[in-house]
């Protein structure tokens, strides 16, 4: 019996793991698509949004990291026009 709690035990934590990593990847392309889109507004050309989504991938990787250490949970950019 407890062999069996065990590996429902081990599978819900596999599903939670799976779902989590799903999430982040998920939030990655949401990001770059974000960043994407503005370059786009902004007129940047083809190699410019290559490189921007390099960049941006570069830039979120160490908190990508976090998040899978569940030390991080949330990143936000405050709205500046709030203290304007």
């Amino acid at each position: 019996m407890k062999l069996i709690e065990r590996r429902d035990l081990k599978r819900q934590r596999d599903l939670s793991d799976e779902r989590a990593a799903l999430e982040i990847d998920r939030l990655r392309l949401e990001n770059a698509r974000t960043f994407v889109a503005l370059a786009r507004d902004l007129g940047y050309t083809d190699t410019d949004l290559r490189h921007l989504v390099a960049h941006v991938d570069e830039k979120q990787e160490p908190l990508v990291h976090l998040v899978e250490q569940q030390k991080l949970r949330d990143v936000s950019i405050p709205d500046l026009t709030d203290h304007e």
